[in-house]
């Protein structure tokens, strides 16, 4: 079934998630008043601005590491070896992004967190204190960010299978701090749980694991051989760039725009159901994001016969574990609903959450065409997530502003399926044409 080693630790990470989920979200609910509930999912929203100032640079520099990857590898003492072209490159570009990551840490705490800070303001808040709350998320946020060149050269060496364990154990850990803190009455604190979690095992990672590596770029990222960033990645990472900010419109808006135009409450509804949908869509993205390096290793090697079978395994998988897990959790909820009548003022009504459960599983289908087609170092899904994006974002707010959620979920379930998928496999099947000749 295409289950390896890393696709396995992402499929545990996921699954541990939607494992776990049900029992944050009733703590959450439990521990949590309407209105917090609404400041907690609505400050995940707001920290991922950040995507506005990384510019998806990790996942360009995966694609990149890997096609120098493909060509080296790492000795039983941690540090590269192989053609000398390829190590200084590879050490280059990651020379380079280290650089550029201080740059985006410092701009997250000044722009993200005044920005997050004036937009809370806007809302009454029921003598919630979430100022601390939300400026720990910023600055653990910030902090993480550092790490994040690291962890692509590792995943760029075809070496994911260490990465998903990684995150596999923050995410356990994380998820025990946040019961922990709900429980003895921290409140919106508990945000602070993931990002502290991701930023200590992954620091602990790199440079316990993998310092002889960090130490070997940093010190030959400044040869002769140095990457011409201008010319060969900041062409495909402002497509990146531009195409993930699509997606925040398609993606992080929904809570936002009912926090503003209906309170936290409802904001709270929305960021509960849109959570149960992400945990099941993260699931299928996560199992084929663990291939990216490999596809673009074939690639390098141009060997495209095995790059489609392994795409086509990966995708069916993918959605059909996104498609299983839907209806399940549809069912499940349904049946909670039914005997415990309290939490049905805390999520959507069922048919809006049926709607966004549907929208998460064609959103997965087209993810899987665009790592496919970005793994050759390229964006042709450019034009799509802009446009995309932004009849998303007018959408959901005409949508969220005239009528609330049920306007919302309508307008994102049309917009995903009349124009994001047709599109979407038109390009690729082209894509496809023009360049495995």
């Amino acid at each position: 079934m295409g289950v390896d080693r890393a696709s396995a630790f992402a499929l545990l990470d996921r699954a541990w998630s939607v494992l776990v989920g049900p029992v944050t979200l009733v703590l959450v609910v439990t521990y949590l008043t309407p209105e917090a509930q609404g400041f907690y999912f609505t400050f995940a929203n707001v920290i991922a601005l950040t995507i506005f100032l990384e510019l998806g640079t990790s996942y360009v520099l995966t694609q990149f590491l890997s096609h120098e990857g493909a060509h080296i590898k790492l000795s039983p003492g941690g540090e590269l070896v192989g053609p000398s072209l390829h190590i200084n490159r590879f050490s280059s570009i990651l020379w380079q992004a280290s650089k550029w990551y201080l740059i985006v840490a410092s701009l997250v705490i000044v722009i993200v967190g005044t920005l997050g800070s004036l937009f809370f303001r806007h809302q009454p808040s029921h003598d919630i204190v979430w100022q601390p709350a939300w400026w720990g998320l910023v600055a653990f946020t910030a902090l993480g960010i550092f790490i994040l060149p690291g962890m692509s050269a590792i995943d760029g060496l075809g070496l994911v299978s260490q990465t998903r364990l990684v995150r596999l154990i923050a995410s356990i850990l994380g998820s025990i701090l946040v019961w922990t803190c709900l429980l003895m009455g921290y409140g919106l604190y508990s945000v602070l749980s993931a990002p502290l979690c991701n930023l200590a095992l992954g620091t602990f990672f790199l440079f316990f694991f993998h310092g002889a590596l960090m130490r070997q770029c940093s010190s030959q990222g400044r040869n002769d051989d140095r990457v011409d960033w201008q010319r060969e990645i900041w062409p495909m990472q402002w497509r990146i760039a531009l195409s993930w900010m699509g997606g925040y419109l398609i993606s992080q808006l929904f809570s936002p725009v009912l926090f503003y135009f209906h309170g936290p409450a409802e904001a709270g509804r929305m960021g509960l159901s849109i959570s149960i949908s992400n945990s099941l869509s993260s699931i299928g993205t996560a199992f084929i994001g663990t291939k990216v390096p490999m596809f673009a290793h074939l690639i390098a090697r141009k060997e495209y016969q095995r790059l489609d079978r392994e795409f086509k395994k990966a995708t069916f998988l993918a959605c059909g574990i996104v498609a299983c897990g839907g209806i399940s959790t549809f069912v499940l909820l349904l049946v909670i609903m039914r005997q415990a009548p309290a939490y049905t003022n805390r999520i959507l009504a069922p048919w809006q959450l049926g709607f966004m459960l549907l929208s998460s599983l064609v959103s997965c289908f087209i993810i899987c065409l665009s790592l496919y087609l970005r793994a050759h170092k390229e964006e042709p899904f450019l034009t799509l997530s802009l446009v995309g994006g932004l009849m998303t974002g007018i959408g959901v707010f005409i949508g969220g502003m005239w009528f609330s959620s049920a306007g919302e979920v309508v307008a994102y379930l049309a917009i995903v399926t009349l124009v994001s998928l047709p599109w979407a496999m038109q390009i690729f099947r082209r894509y496809r044409e023009q360049r495995h000749i």
